[in-house]
């Protein structure tokens, strides 16, 4: 039998953005799965800058398009089926090529569907006590996060790298102004900028793999923290509701 913390979880997982939104599996097939394998096969351009010592500039002209071909793909192919799906569910969308699809009604409407999940399987018993029971639910899942978020923490900071790049930074320049002709100025500037972009990149490119690392370490973590605000949400609408009676 399962626990309340494990069913309320199953019910949250429900209501997911993949099956309430995405779970097309036409759609899937026909237009997410050769999404997918365009992205990865973009990626091996970046293999073929490096491989043959293109300038930098070619990798942040290649990043540049990427994020343009990633916005493109969203606008064009994902976005407006997700509208479509929410109309099937009829909640109200944004109309505009370039608005979102993610909207406070998709939001209240998830709200609305975990409390009627909740109801329904006596986890809320439509009376005041519901109050206290969303509350003491909300703590539970507080407590949970709190715990897996702090035993899971990344270290690797913007603050931590700083800490190593900018004393390197400021030697480099220091040796280059000092050991090179007036006559190579304008090549050694090349080469710092150049230098400057690839750390810019490997920044970035840090920044990057720690949020996706971040992520999957504490996805649980962030699941519970996520479970806690609403039905954190759930216990103050119902003692608007129930005001009267407390």
């Amino acid at each position: 039998m399962l626990s309340i913390k494990e069913r309320i979880e199953d019910y949250y997982d429900s209501l997911s953005a993949n099956k309430l939104v995405f779970n097309n599996k036409k759609w899937n097939r026909r237009v997410q799965l050769p999404l997918k394998i365009v992205w990865i096969l973009l990626y091996f351009p970046s293999l073929l800058i490096q491989y043959y010592k293109f300038n930098s500039l070619y990798m942040v002209l290649y990043l540049v398009c990427m994020m343009i071909l990633g916005l493109c793909g969203f606008f064009i192919f994902i976005n407006p089926h997700a509208k479509k799906q929410l109309k099937k569910l009829k909640i109200v969308t944004e109309k505009g090529f370039f608005k979102h699809w993610s909207t406070k009604e998709y939001h209240e409407y998830k709200l609305k569907l975990l409390v009627s999940l909740l109801t329904k399987n006596k986890m809320l018993l439509k009376k005041p006590i519901d109050v206290e029971l969303a509350d003491q639910y909300s703590k539970l899942f507080y407590v949970e996060a709190k715990n897996l978020l702090t035993n899971n923490r990344i270290i690797i900071g913007g603050s931590v790298l700083l800490l190593f790049i900018i004393p390197l930074w400021s030697s480099f320049l220091n040796w280059q102004f000092c050991n090179t002709a007036k006559t190579d100025i304008l090549s050694t500037m090349k080469l710092s900028i150049s230098l400057l972009l690839i750390i810019f990149m490997i920044i970035y490119l840090i920044y990057y793999f720690r949020s996706l690392l971040n992520d999957y370490i504490n996805r649980k973590g962030n699941k519970y923290k996520d479970i806690a605000k609403l039905m954190g949400i759930i216990s103050m609408n119902l003692k608007i509701k129930y005001a009267k009676t407390l």
